[in-house]
């Protein structure tokens, strides 16, 4: 929630916001969410990842926040055992890539099978994966 919510306030209107989700190939899931907004500069980088840090645009325009968001997420993502990557480029955007190992992630979980509510015999219909 925190890196969407960061896109959305540093978007401007007009602009893009691409989530992405995925598996990596050992078998590890990622989230990737990248904007185009203003980006940060490479001498700020270290700032907004520090705790309470704010980046010189998110100052100047008095946008909220307390700059933990981004550090309370990579901390967490690290206590998991993945990985955290921040890229971003002046006038181009901001992409954060959070990635958990395989053993933090679960297993498909089985079919749920539920009551018939159409059915004359009340037989139970097994619900199939999504695709």
């Amino acid at each position: 929630m925190n890196l969407l919510s960061n896109a959305i306030k540093f978007t401007p209107q007009g602009g893009t916001i691409k989530i992405r989700i995925g598996w990596t190939a050992s078998g590890g899931q990622y989230v990737a969410v990248r904007d185009s907004g203003p980006g940060i500069p490479e001498d700020e980088i270290p700032i907004v990842m520090s705790s309470f840090g704010r980046g010189a645009f998110a100052q100047k325009n008095a946008e909220e926040g307390s700059g933990l968001g981004l550090p309370i997420v990579k901390g967490l993502i690290e206590l998991h055992g993945g990985s955290f990557t921040l890229k971003s480029k002046l006038r181009e955007g901001t992409e954060v890539i959070v990635i958990f190992p395989p053993e933090r992630v679960m297993d498909a979980l089985p079919a749920v099978a539920e009551e018939n509510a159409g059915s004359r015999n009340g037989s139970w219909l097994r619900r199939e994966p999504a695709l």
